[in-house]
């Protein structure tokens, strides 16, 4: 899959594959939290909604430690050749890479570039797979097909967010990759509005509750004072 960035140390590398990013770092006590997310309109992307150029490596410290991200703009290019590949070998079990790129040439025109671009493209991304045949004349022939699940992971990833966990325990370090769907993000967004929304409405309640509470026991005084004069 393409990388589009890295987060890194001096010690470790990881590769990002996401346009959203979250890096969560914790230790006993605290928690900091940061997004990354590449804006197409502005063609830049933006940490914690601020828009920052393609070239800036950003600086995170924590716990002592030097973090760094590193991101450039996404290919639409890459994912358009992948989605196009994919039409062409889902209609049978196995294509060979000569009627591959004849059909490339075909939708595409002439200016698609060189065979060994495609080729390797097919080599180099888990979404194909490559698989030993015989033709009718009993030569060996490789054959290529799509992997399902791989081209659906790749979808996921892509418009899904890359979690980034910086996890320190007893002074050890302990760093975890995972992934959530943005959807999914957005709605436990939602979810957290809703209850503070609620919270906010009950508190208010409880408050007129306990004004109404208050007047109520004033006149109850008040009638008391009265009927001992």
């Amino acid at each position: 899959m393409e990388t589009i960035g890295r987060f890194f140390t001096l010690n470790w590398t990881i590769p990002i594959f996401s346009c959203h990013i979250r890096i969560i770092f914790t230790a006993k006590g605290k928690q900091e939290k940061w997004t990354a997310e590449y804006k197409k309109n502005d063609k830049q992307w933006a940490i914690n909604n601020e828009l920052i150029t393609s070239s800036d490596t950003i600086e995170f410290g924590f716990e002592n430690n030097q973090y760094f991200l590193g991101v450039a703009a996404p290919s639409c290019v890459y994912a358009f050749e992948i989605n196009e590949l994919q039409k062409i070998l889902s209609a049978g079990t196995g294509t060979r890479f000569k009627q591959i790129y004849r059909s490339i040439k075909r939708q595409l025109g002439m200016s698609t570039g060189i065979a060994a671009h495609y080729k390797n493209l097919l080599k180099t991304t888990s979404c194909f797979v490559q698989q030993k045949g015989v033709d009718i004349y009993g030569r060996r022939i490789t054959l290529w097909k799509t992997d399902p699940q791989q081209i659906e992971n790749f979808r996921a990833i892509r418009a899904g967010v890359q979690n980034i966990l910086v996890k320190f325990v007893n002074r050890k370090e302990h760093v975890k990759v995972f992934y959530t769907s943005k959807k999914s993000s957005v709605q436990l967004g939602r979810e957290k509005k809703e209850k503070q929304k609620k919270k906010q409405k009950e508190e208010q309640s409880e408050q007129k509750s306990k004004k109404k509470r208050q007047k109520r026991k004033k006149i109850e005084k008040s009638r008391a004072k009265k009927e001992l004069f």
